[in-house]
């Protein structure tokens, strides 16, 4: 359901609907990121502060068409991977 365009949400239809995400690095340490969810673009940055830690930051500005009328917002998260 989450992924469903804007007029399905609004006549609560589970309709097919295409969504997708991208990416670029533009640096060993940075990468630029969107995502199209099928009804928001979301459009931000990725950063690993030490490339020796797997540690990564993201900011993310969230429906920055304003497609779904809420406004855009912002989004900040944080990841540590690890192999076992």
């Amino acid at each position: 359901g989450s992924f469903r365009s804007k007029g399905a949400i609004q006549a609560n239809n589970n309709s097919l609907n295409i969504f997708g995400s991208a990416g670029l690095r533009v640096d060993p340490k940075a990468s630029i990121v969107t995502s199209w969810t099928g009804n928001a673009l979301n459009i931000g940055g990725s950063y690993v502060p030490d490339r020796k830690t797997p540690f990564v930051i993201n900011a993310v500005l969230t429906d920055v068409t304003n497609n779904l009328g809420n406004g855009s917002g912002l989004s900040i998260s944080g990841g540590y991977s690890f192999q076992f």
